[in-house]
């Protein structure tokens, strides 16, 4: 392969970015990824506010205060999210009853599988791009003009005299 050359001032502006990048990369923390828990709900005005201020980087424990919240709570939706804001999981709130209200032994309670995660790049790509559907054509029987408009055709108008009265 080529050698990149000493001098950052030969290369392209690509070929710079793509070498500044590889540099920052290297000297970044990496940094254990942490997750939190959303609590959506109505404020006074019935708007939504959303509420999750602790994060925690064990996602198992994160997921079993998540449903404790979301059997304790009366708010719209529960959500699980990664440090980078993407939605792990979505919890559905259940109304409250005495079975499943209270905050005992959330700590121990059994997890579904962890549903599927995806990156964000994938999820920036288009789905399908649906290709755009042709005019229909006229029918035969129904005369086709031309454009209204020909500039060949058109000639300064001249102001008409003052009506007199």
């Amino acid at each position: 392969m080529d050698e990149p050359p000493a001098d950052d001032s030969t290369l392209t502006g690509t070929a710079l970015l793509e070498r500044l990048q590889k540099k920052l990369a290297a000297r970044r923390r990496r940094l254990p990824e942490l997750f939190r828990v959303i609590e959506i709900a109505r404020d006074g005005n019935g708007r939504l506010v959303k509420q999750g201020r602790i994060w925690h980087s064990d996602l198992a424990h994160v997921r079993r205060f998540g449903r404790a919240v979301a059997a304790n709570s009366v708010s719209q939706q529960v959500v699980i999210a990664d440090t980078s804001g993407a939605v792990v999981e979505q919890i559905p709130v259940l109304p409250l009853s005495p079975e499943t209200t209270g905050w005992g032994g959330w700590e121990d309670m059994p997890l579904p599988p962890v549903p599927p995660r995806y990156k964000p790049a994938a999820a920036a790509r288009p789905a399908h791009a649906i290709p755009p559907t042709p005019a229909p054509a006229p029918p035969p029987d129904v005369p086709v003009l031309e454009s209204a408009f020909d500039p060949e055709a058109t000639t300064t108008l001249t102001p008409a005299p003052p009506h007199e009265a």
